[in-house]
């Protein structure tokens, strides 16, 4: 009965949040220009969270890993989590110096490996964790 309780509050709190993000109105005339590691520059599976007063001086923070058609040596090996910053949801910067976050080794290549699916998670840090590793 317990957890029924929690799963109910997380829901209706989950709620207030998700109406608080601000919404798109209207669809944008071209995609927006984000830089990767791979130099292919074709972000994919974001991952974005909304601080209404800011976390660490920006409003929006982002993960996402490339996954660039005709990657080479292989299109997944590039799927490696990013993370960039922004306050306005359009310009986004990052820090190479740590992007990618997690990097596949020789041996991972290798095998054909990936990581994929990034999420954010704000627990009085910022996470970023992989949900899918092939």
């Amino acid at each position: 009965m317990l957890i029924l309780k929690a799963i109910e509050k997380v829901k209706n709190y989950s709620r207030k949040i998700l109406y608080k993000i601000p919404r798109v109105k209207c669809i944008a005339s071209k995609p927006l220009t984000i830089n990767d590691f791979s130099g292919y520059n074709q972000p994919y599976h974001p991952s974005v969270l909304y601080f209404e007063n800011g976390f660490k001086g920006y409003k929006y923070w982002m993960a996402q890993t490339p996954c660039p058609i005709g990657g080479l040596p292989y299109r997944d090996r590039w799927e490696c989590p990013c993370i960039y910053y922004s306050n306005n949801g359009i310009k986004w910067e990052t820090n190479k110096k740590i992007n990618p976050i997690d990097d596949l080794n020789s041996e991972e290549m290798s095998n054909g490996d990936f990581f994929s699916d990034p999420h954010l998670v704000i627990e009085m840090i910022l996470k970023c964790w992989n949900v899918g590793i092939g």
